[in-house]
């Protein structure tokens, strides 16, 4: 499971209607002010709550993730729990 924030430049003309400027793949978490500290803030937890990740899901990853580690050292399957 892995994704990507992307960071994205826009400019409100005097209509406010948003212009398309760039996209980022590498999104700056640089804070200047107490605004931009919460937006950011705001979008890392979103992502991160979009992965729905309880604890059931958590230790099912985490064993997953050793699972195939042991797999790619040894170049040999190793049995999984179901």
């Amino acid at each position: 499971m892995c994704f990507e924030v992307l960071g994205v430049d826009i400019f409100l003309d005097e209509k406010v209607k948003p212009w398309l400027i760039e996209v980022n793949a590498l999104a700056s978490f640089a804070t200047d002010s107490p605004l931009d500290k919460k937006i950011k803030y705001d979008v890392v937890y979103e992502a991160l709550a979009m992965l729905n990740m309880n604890p059931k899901r958590r230790r099912k990853a985490k064993r997953e993730k050793n699972e195939q580690a042991l797999r790619r050292q040894y170049k040999d399957p190793v049995p999984t729990k179901g």
